[in-house]
């Protein structure tokens, strides 16, 4: 694979890259036109390349709420909350593997700290994932009273 030699990166990856910006542009077009389901369409093929893309996620979700598509809405806030709580537990795994000393220290500190003995790695959760979670919650008891 040869390096584009202007920016530096794998040509492939740059082609990608603006394959998404290409498509990103496309949906907030539709966006300010109020064409939602042209947008939720450019949308829902960038989570389908990337399932970690934030800005996506959270425009789909907007596109959703709008159209009360609320299973699809569902759906993808628990996609998107077990695809970011694997890579969280990916890199925090990786993260331990590289650095085990300070990895003990955190744990046997986190430990003195709460008291109790820890039978798991302690679990870091974005703040993105929190809120989808709390989001995900509020939707559902609005499913439930529909």
């Amino acid at each position: 694979m040869k390096p584009d030699k202007a920016v530096g990166i794998p040509l492939v990856l740059k082609n990608c890259m603006e394959h998404h910006n290409d498509l990103m542009a496309h949906a907030r077009q539709y966006e300010q036109e109020d064409k939602l389901e042209e947008a939720a369409v450019e949308y829902e093929k960038i989570v389908a390349g990337n399932p970690l893309d934030e800005i996506a996620i959270q425009r789909l979700l907007v596109i959703y709420r709008k159209l009360k598509q609320y299973r699809k809405e569902m759906q993808l806030l628990n996609a998107s909350i077990k695809a970011n709580t694997a890579k969280a537990k990916e890199m925090q795994n990786t993260w331990s593997k590289k650095h085990p000393k300070a990895a003990r220290a955190s744990r046997s500190l986190l430990q003195s700290l709460s008291g109790k003995k820890l039978t798991a790695a302690p679990a870091y959760e974005e703040k993105m994932i929190t809120t989808w979670r709390k989001r995900k919650e509020n939707l559902a008891k609005k499913m439930k009273k529909s």
